[in-house]
């Protein structure tokens, strides 16, 4: 949903060079849409509570040298 609203003109906040911490990763479909936006000098610390949908994660993670899997709760 962030991607679809940033890509219809949302003004995320979100620019080249900046750190992101996303809580509730999930798979990485839309960290890797921000891990984009955020580019090379960037970072996005990915939080997800799922192993399930960590070993996911860290597939995506793995193909993006920007963003971090991190398995914990996010409370």
């Amino acid at each position: 949903k962030l991607a679809a609203a940033i890509a219809k003109g949302l003004v995320a906040g979100i620019a080249e060079g900046d750190s992101v911490l996303y809580l509730g990763a999930a798979n990485g479909a839309t960290p890797s849409f921000v891990s984009d936006l955020v580019g090379a000098k960037g970072m996005v610390y990915c939080v997800e509570f799922s192993p399930r949908a960590m070993r996911d994660l860290i597939r995506v993670c793995e193909q993006r040298e920007n963003m971090v899997p991190i398995l914990a709760d996010a409370r």
